[in-house]
């Protein structure tokens, strides 16, 4: 999933903005029932790799966003729409397009030209994975590294960036768009990844 600021605005004049949002992004999750595999903070738009019980998750959406732009307009004085509408997912369909969306979102900010590496920008779910920064309680990342089988091949396969990301697995060049559908259920624990 992912969703950019309306008229290219700054989402986050401080850290203190990125810290709003994270605590936003969580009590919604928990409300919702929403569970967050991945996210990086970019200036002007936001990646999220998450999971939902049902494959509506338009409720924990206009939840998250309308608390963090109340919040947000109350702090800087402003009023309006901070999120440009909709926001944007796909279904993935299986592991590898996990994975790749999984090493897009952590990139993000390589790509950008913010970072050299994906685990040195503070507003992603890399350092967490790499074990090199505190995991959010919110934050299950144990699902991806037994897909990628531990810390080092999940960071020696983030660190190996394709060009582009697998066309099943992106709507525009520059953007995928993050859902799951699991596969016909065979266990009670299968669920949506949005």
């Amino acid at each position: 999933m992912y969703n950019h600021a309306v008229d290219e605005i700054l989402l986050f004049l401080s850290d203190r903005d990125r810290e709003l949002m994270l605590k936003k992004l969580n009590r919604a999750a928990a409300r919702y029932g929403i569970i967050i595999h991945a996210f990086v903070l970019m200036s002007n738009h936001i990646h999220l790799l998450i999971e939902t019980p049902e494959p509506d998750m338009g409720p924990f959406m206009q939840h998250f966003k309308s608390c963090f732009t109340k919040a947000f307009n109350r702090i800087h004085g402003r009023k309006g729409a901070i999120f440009r509408e909709p926001y944007h997912s796909e279904l993935i369909k299986t592991d590898e397009q996990l994975k790749e969306i999984l090493r897009y979102i952590h990139n993000n900010p390589v790509k950008a030209g913010i970072v050299r590496r994906p685990e040195d920008f503070t507003w992603s779910s890399m350092a967490a994975y790499l074990g090199k920064a505190k995991r959010p309680e919110w934050l299950t990342i144990r699902r991806m590294l037994d897909l990628l089988q531990g810390r080092k091949n999940f960071q020696r396969f983030t660190a190996d960036l394709p060009a582009e990301p697998a066309a099943s697995t992106r709507r525009s060049k520059s953007h995928p768009q993050l859902a799951r559908k699991p596969q016909p259920p065979s266990a009670p624990s299968e669920r949506w990844i949005a």
